[in-house]
């Protein structure tokens, strides 16, 4: 329920950026692309799509709630991101 959701979307430039979004309302979410693990002092999802850099192999989310972590912080391949995002594009 507190868990991230990850998910490609196309960006302008036909690129693929990250949208992140949770079912809870009221949540904030961190995240990193460097293989370190995110807390609340980490780059803050905006609600817009996420570049992702050059060289990043995943994505790691972790939600807060009044300054608390409330759910286990997810960690996801962007080579699967990929996979999916250009099966999608090609139907």
């Amino acid at each position: 329920m507190y868990d991230p959701t990850i998910t490609a979307v196309k960006g302008n430039d036909d690129s693929m950026k990250i949208n992140l979004s949770t079912e809870m309302p009221g949540l904030s979410l961190y995240y990193t692309f460097d293989g370190t693990d995110p807390h609340n002092f980490y780059p803050k999802y905006s609600g817009s799509p996420i570049d992702i850099p050059q060289g990043a192999s995943e994505i790691r989310v972790i939600s807060y709630r009044h300054g608390r972590s409330v759910n286990r912080q997810v960690n996801y391949s962007l080579d699967v991101l990929r996979k999916n995002f250009e099966k999608r594009k090609n139907k």
